[in-house]
């Protein structure tokens, strides 16, 4: 009976080793198993995370790329507004030369017609004094013949 029971707690012992290393085994098992599960969700949220920046990424240089033209039209914009200011600038100089010029024009005109009225009645004057002389030259041939 000593035999069989020690045989009995040799085979109880031998069980209980070899299950508790199955159980180890499983143990272990699980925890690779929940290693490699908390890997693949560190790898995906990892790869989220990236994804999550390369797309801020493209919207960053998207919106610098738009602000970057916005600035050469607005800049654009101002130089056309300044050139076309200068050109306007330049206009109106230009006018107001040729309307000052234009007004000495008439001025000088002014004075060639007045000039011109004048000798026209200065010679008219002479005209009808001539007139007048030869008249009275006449006369006096006459008066004499």
């Amino acid at each position: 009976m000593k035999k069989s029971l020690s045989i009995f707690l040799g085979i109880l012992v031998f069980s209980l080793v070899c299950n508790t290393r199955v159980m180890a085994q499983e143990s272990s098992k699980q925890e690779q198993s929940q290693e490699l599960k908390m890997e693949k969700e560190n790898k995906a949220a990892e790869k989220s995370k990236e994804i999550t920046l390369k797309k801020e990424l493209k919207e960053n240089k998207r919106s610098k790329a738009k602000a970057d033209k916005e600035a050469r039209a607005t800049l654009k914009a101002e130089k056309e507004a300044t050139r076309s200011a200068a050109k306007s600038e330049k206009a109106a100089k230009s006018a107001a030369k040729a309307q000052k010029s234009a007004e000495r024009a008439q001025k000088q005109a002014d004075r060639r017609t007045s000039k011109a009225n004048k000798a026209a009645k200065s010679a008219e004057k002479a005209r009808k004094k001539v007139e007048k002389e030869a008249a009275r030259a006449k006369e006096e041939m006459v008066k004499e013949n």
